[in-house]
């Protein structure tokens, strides 16, 4: 599993980030800075997470393209641990 993957297709993902918007934009601004538009293996994940993660991941990558955050903090929620 990717973190892409993880957000978008994953149940868990809304239940481990209560900041789930701010961090799917992130998700979204790291994908096209980080990957190569002719990348085979891209275009076959962005495929399935269209298919999978439905709008909220295909109104995100549809959207204006974003600069991804270099520093920061993300918030979680640990099913034991509580919020981290």
């Amino acid at each position: 599993m990717n973190r892409w993957w993880f957000v978008f297709a994953d149940d868990r993902g809304r239940q481990v980030y209560p900041d789930w918007d701010g961090v799917a934009d992130e998700r979204i601004a790291e994908l096209r800075a980080e990957s190569a538009l002719d990348d085979p293996f891209l275009a076959h994940l962005v495929e399935e997470l269209e298919i999978v993660g439905g709008a909220p991941f295909t109104d995100r990558l549809a959207a204006a393209p974003a600069v991804p955050r270099r520093t920061g903090l993300e918030r979680l929620v640990h099913p034991e641990a509580g919020e981290l």
